[in-house]
């Protein structure tokens, strides 16, 4: 809509410039209309009709002023309103498109706006089949957020889009808050794009399980209240062991179990009762991989250019096996097992521990390395055998007499065994973590449990009953504690989920990983939900995941990464997913000595610039490529840094990025907005 013109104005800025409008009042007595000549320009008239005339002109520009002004008003009124409307309602597009952003590029199918949170994100929606089946049904909303390219168009490479795992983790938070490091490490070249799944964050129709934010954190709070049973077996070994003899472990183990099915059922309960049917019916990696192919069809863009972390593997190996022709690139970060995963999620959750011992015996040898200088638990002269000794007898302690908390940010409380265990599992992922982690610990020890109480409760805002799209967005949002079970328990073969469905032999069950992980208690819940999930997606995807069994070429290899010590997506596990897609379709990379869950956890600049290459130039490194972990990030003190070796400018920037990424914490562990 063309802007009005105004030529009025001149006549009134310029004496002797025509007026625009005549009226009845301004023509003289021969017929003639004055707007030819000025009202004060001393034509043969009497001094009253000038008079007249120039009160009339002046009245007319009055009323195409205040016509104008409330034009203008009523226009910008609809368009707020139908932005409003798209995003509130419909939820498809932004239509606000800020073109004085000469790096926002512009696309066939999707209009972008500054995020109202970030304006150096730009925000949009895109509507797509709610189920792909039905396209011309009803519509999912999915919520994207770009960080755009910083280089003149004609370097710019196109669009890489990102998850950062879960099942249940927000791309959307994600892009706001790893985007730019990631950016920096394809050199600004690429418009990177965090989306959310399906029934995640901030993409809709939500799958309404809960009325809010609060139902769905007070409810993982009366799971974590139920603590964990008394800790394994193989914990209580060693020469100061309490349970050695406790021939009743079992049976309180299943006891314990019952309980902890209730809450999971009171979910499932949750969300048949009052949840989004057809949401959850199409709730699965098959459809969100569908999702992604739609997604960059409405970018204008031919080949699928992705880096997935943690699950985001899975997506990404799950979109290889259905759309091999799409594959443009593809860095696959902390690899999960697909095949275990869709067929025999028991065997997946086994498989996943493979490593975490390894990594929670680093977290001790790099304790005693660093020493009391930047490790809180390491007394002058202790071996890492020590402290892990200090730990374990901490536990056993907790377990018959928790540590009281008097006051704490959240209040009052108690610290018990099972919140240290949980506190482990999340600091395995995250080795920038382990100071502060050490230092709760060593304050635990010492009778102060405030920190570790602080590191291991929900926010309180979190628990209010308030109204979940009361945000910046306008759109309902919900942690993804519990978004990650409609995904996960649709995805995987729930005849093998449902092997073990009584109490006593999922007690079993995860004693077996409790045994090799020191987070496996807490894995094995949180793939237990599924053997009493009832909701199904109507499309998943279960194979095949070899060419042997029908795995097709794809058009560019994919690249299968994993640390050589992640405590849930283990080496063997890349390895595995590169040879099933074989060597014309994948490699595989390892970072020797890399430690916590994914390439960010531990910054290598061999590993940055592999993947910077990949995405700039397409080179595919070779099966089995080998890069060191730069060292210093591990318990640092002024005296012991992080310093790569760098060999350029360029080298610093990226170097800086991949450390800020690594000082951000879990990946897979994102929260919604």
């Amino acid at each position: 809509m063309g802007r009005p013109e105004l030529p009025l104005l001149g006549a009134i800025a310029s004496p002797g410039a025509p007026k625009a409008v005549c009226t009845k009042a301004d023509f003289d007595l021969e017929g003639h209309c004055e707007t030819t000549r000025s009202c004060d320009s001393g034509a043969s008239h009497q001094g009253k009709r000038r008079a007249r005339c120039c009160s009339n002109a002046l009245g007319v520009l009055a009323i195409i002023l205040v016509a104008f002004a409330t034009a203008l008003l009523a226009f910008r009124i609809m368009v707020s309103g139908m932005e409003f409307f798209f995003n509130r309602v419909v939820g498809s597009k932004v239509f606000i498109h800020p073109s004085k952003h000469h790096h926002v590029p512009s696309s066939p199918g999707i209009f972008w706006s500054p995020c109202p949170d970030d304006a150096e994100t730009f925000c949009s929606y895109l509507s797509v089949p709610l189920d792909y089946a039905e396209p011309s049904g009803a519509a999912a909303s999915i919520a994207l957020r770009m960080i755009p390219a910083s280089v003149p168009l004609k370097d710019v490479l196109g669009y890489v889009l990102i998850n950062p795992g879960g099942p249940g983790g927000s791309g959307h938070a994600f892009a706001l808050r790893r985007g730019k490091e990631i950016s920096t490490v394809l050199k600004h070249r690429y418009h990177v794009i965090g989306f959310d799944p399906r029934g995640v964050n901030l993409t809709g129709p939500s799958n309404d399980c809960f009325a809010n934010q609060g139902d769905a954190s007070r409810l993982q709070k009366d799971f974590e209240a139920l603590g964990l049973p008394d800790q394994t077996a193989a914990l209580a070994k060693g020469p100061s062991g309490s349970l050695e003899d406790d021939t009743d472990w079992h049976g309180r183990s299943s006891r314990w179990q019952t309980y902890a099915d209730a809450v999971t059922k009171a979910v499932d309960q949750s969300c048949r009762q009052n949840g989004n049917h057809a949401v959850l019916a199409t709730s699965s990696t098959a459809t969100v991989a569908r999702d992604m192919k739609s997604i960059i069809e409405a970018l204008g863009q031919e080949k699928l250019f992705y880096w997935g972390f943690s699950y985001g593997t899975i997506l990404g190996a799950t979109f290889a096996a259905m759309f091999p022709d799409l594959v443009g690139r593809l860095w696959l970060d902390g690899v999960s097992d697909s095949q275990t995963y869709t067929n025999d999620i028991w065997a997946w959750g086994r498989s996943g521990m493979n490593n975490s011992q390894d990594v929670w015996s680093a977290f001790f040898g790099a304790c005693a390395e660093s020493g009391p200088k930047g490790c809180a638990l390491a007394e002058k002269g202790l071996t890492a055998s020590e402290i892990e000794e200090k730990i374990r007898k901490l536990i056993l302690g907790l377990n018959a007499e928790p540590v009281i908390v008097g006051s704490s940010k959240y209040g009052p409380g108690v610290v018990r065994a099972a919140q240290v265990h949980y506190k482990i599992w999340t600091a395995l992922y995250a080795p920038k973590s382990w100071p502060g982690f050490a230092e709760a610990l060593d304050d635990l020890i010492k009778g102060n449990g405030t920190a570790l109480f602080e590191l291991a409760n929900t926010e309180n805002d979190k628990l209010a009953r308030t109204d979940s799209s009361d945000n910046l967005f306008h759109r309902k949002s919900i942690d993804s504690f519990w978004s990650s079970s409609p995904i996960m328990c649709s995805d995987t073969d729930p005849a093998v989920a449902q092997t073990l469905s009584d109490a006593a032999s999922m007690a079993s069950y995860a004693q077996s990983i409790a045994d090799i992980s020191p987070s496996g208690a807490h894995w094995a819940q949180w793939i237990g939900a599924c053997r009493l999930w009832s909701s199904k997606a109507r499309e998943v995807y279960r194979g095949p995941w070899t060419v042997e069994t029908g795995l097709k070429k794809t058009n560019h290899p994919v690249v299968f990464f994993s640390m050589e010590f992640d405590p849930v997506t283990p080496e063997i596990s890349a390895r595995k997913m590169a040879d099933g897609f074989g060597k014309d379709s994948a490699t595989f990379v390892v970072q020797r000595k890399g430690l916590g869950h994914c390439s960010s956890a531990h910054p290598s600049l061999c590993t940055a610039k592999l993947i910077r290459s990949y995405f700039l130039d397409g080179t595919v490194p070779d099966y089995g490529t080998e890069c060191d972990t730069d060292e210093g990030f591990l318990f640092p003190h002024p005296e012991k840094k992080w310093q790569p070796k760098l060999a350029s400018v360029e080298d610093r920037e990226l170097a800086d990025a991949i450390y800020a990424l690594g000082m951000k914490g879990a990946v897979g562990m994102e929260d919604s907005m």
